[in-house]
């Protein structure tokens, strides 16, 4: 894609954009992106929209008779609409997820998938900075890879989407954006609770051992006086024998 900086210049291509590893933040759940498993990224169709998406606001040219055309020509104003789209569908997608969350739960989830390493890898995936009009200097000074400008640059395209294709589609191309998100916490959650559940049968064969050990305790010491329960003694020492070789069998197992 070709964009003019100025009326009169030649075609340019944007310079070049050096993605810089940031800092791991503390709203991260350790989710990993996957662009094998990421959609394509929907077409803008209108072209108008499409150049105002990738126009940033430092390069507004400014009237000198007040707000004009020019003032409405970049992304500012579709990012701020963008954002509100794209919290209106991911809480969709939240609440489209199965097993259903709960309320806190719903809350706590989007904070998670809207972090700053997700706007990283989602911006990074489709080449969105590399296609973004912008004063030089925030590229030299590295200022256009800050949070709050990858942040700005998705929301204008969630936003430009919208206004360009409808609900359908951008709601479609976000919940098959988090689509791997929502997978892979599912898949954790369902480890986690196979593994409680492991661990409380552990648990209950190893108490069970031990009941039937301290009943035939009890027992032997109560048959001392009683040499005709020999009998009764030897059978309650065969069932604690068992009840220690199947809670041997379940440690080796959940082991």
């Amino acid at each position: 894609m070709n964009f003019v900086l100025e009326p009169g210049l030649h075609y340019a291509e944007p310079p070049p954009y050096t993605h810089l590893k940031r800092a791991r933040s503390r709203d991260g759940d350790g989710f990993t992106f996957n662009p094998a498993r990421a959609p394509a990224l929907p077409p803008i169709t209108n072209i108008d929209t499409l150049l105002q998406v990738f126009t940033h606001p430092s390069i507004r040219r400014q009237s000198s008779q007040g707000m004009g055309v020019d003032d409405y020509a970049d992304n500012e104003r579709l990012s701020f609409y963008g954002e509100f789209v794209l919290d209106a569908a991911v809480s969709n997608a939240l609440n489209n997820h199965r097993p259903m969350l709960k309320a806190h739960q719903l809350t706590e989830k989007k904070l998670e998938l809207l972090s700053d390493e997700a706007f990283d890898a989602w911006v990074s995936h489709y080449k969105l900075l590399t296609k973004l009009r912008c004063a030089l200097d925030l590229r030299s000074s590295y200022s256009i890879n800050k949070p709050k400008e990858t942040r700005a640059i998705f929301h204008a395209y969630v936003g430009g989407l919208y206004a360009d294709s409808g609900e359908s589609v951008a709601y479609q191309w976000i919940a098959q954006l988090l689509e791997q998100y929502l997978t892979n916490s599912a898949s954790t959650e369902e480890s986690e609770g196979r593994a409680c559940v492991s661990r409380i049968t552990h648990v209950s064969a190893s108490a069970a051992a031990s009941t039937y050990l301290l009943w035939f305790a009890t027992f032997a010491l109560t048959c001392e006086a009683s040499p005709t329960s020999y009998a009764a003694t030897n059978a309650c020492a065969h069932a604690a024998t068992n009840a220690c070789a199947h809670a041997a069998t379940v440690d080796h197992v959940t082991d």
